[in-house]
Formats: C-alpha cells, sequence, structure tokens
C-alpha cells in the first residue's frame, strides 16, 4: 500500500486532487427468510446474507480502516461508498436483498448455500462425480457479481463529487 499512496503523493504534489475510495459491501446486511412448510409443520426463519455480508464486512472494514488512515495521514480526500450502498436498514443496495431491484451491483444473490447449488450440476452425487465435472460457474460468477451496476456507479459518481466540493 505503501507504493500506491507514494505514487499518489506525486500526483498531489503536482496539484492534482486526489479521492481515495473506500469500499462498500457488495451483499445485504442480514435478513430473516420465513421458511413455511418445514418437516413438522414447523416455521422456520433464517438469516439470509449473514455469510457473505459478514464476511465481507471484516475485510472490507479492515481494508477501509487502513486507506482512510493513510489518505487522512496524507491530506487526501476520502469517499465513503459504503454510506451510499449500504445504510442500515431497507435501504442496504446489496445483492441478495429483498427488492432485486434495489441492488446496485449485476449480483442478485447472496447466500453461500446458493451459490453451492447453482455451481453443482443438478443430477451431481458426490459418490458417483467429481466436484469439478459440470457445473454452473458461470451462473454463479453472474448471481454473486459484486461490481456495480449503472445505478450504483451512478451512486459512487454522485459521491466523488460530493467529496471534490
Amino acid at each position: 500500500m505503501d507504493a500506491l499512496f507514494q505514487v499518489l503523493e506525486r500526483a498531489q504534489d503536482r496539484d492534482a486532487t486526489v479521492v481515495i475510495n473506500l469500499y462498500y459491501n457488495p451483499y445485504h446486511e442480514p435478513y430473516f427468510v420465513q421458511l413455511a412448510g418445514q418437516p413438522g409443520g414447523a416455521n422456520v426463519s433464517y438469516p439470509k446474507c449473514s455469510v457473505t455480508h459478514n464476511t465481507s464486512e471484516t475485510i472490507i472494514g479492515e481494508l477501509n480502516e487502513e486507506l482512510r488512515s493513510e489518505a487522512e495521514d496524507r491530506g487526501m480526500k476520502v469517499a465513503d461508498f459504503k454510506v451510499k450502498f449500504n445504510p442500515e436498514g431497507p435501504e442496504d443496495h446489496g445483492a441478495g436483498g429483498p427488492d432485486p431491484g434495489q441492488s446496485w451491483v449485476y449480483g442478485n444473490e447472496c447466500d453461500v448455500d446458493g451459490a453451492i447449488s447453482g455451481y453443482l450440476p443438478e443430477d451431481w452425487n458426490p459418490f458417483e462425480q467429481d466436484f469439478l465435472e459440470g457445473g454452473g460457474y458461470q451462473s454463479v460468477a453472474e448471481d454473486f457479481d459484486p461490481h456495480p451496476n449503472p445505478v450504483g456507479s451512478a451512486a459512487m459518481a454522485e459521491k466523488i463529487e460530493e467529496v471534490m466540493e
């Protein structure tokens, strides 16, 4: 990271405005989904998105802390995309939320079990096939794509403009 910031400092020394972009969590915050009609007639709920969101949060949190600290120590501006993408509550724009139209990333899925079942062929049997035979790598890559879609990209540009003012 030192090399990156050394290059950015050189640009800043030449009067460039340097904006360090912090990362957003591409997966929706965990929320509970009811599964009706389980064995025994019980209604069960589980926290959708918990593994992907929480894992991403840990990685992104550490990285963003380091980026913010380095930027602020050098007097650089910081654009925190997380405040745009992941406000607390129903306005979260990560993949896998209850309203897919709210997602600001190309992906639309957030559950690890969805990735596993999407990757394996429908007729996969662990006792008969090798794990790497067949499967849906392409569909998993699309379902979990963390990159911003056009709406997400516009929100990022808007945040950078706010910081530049």
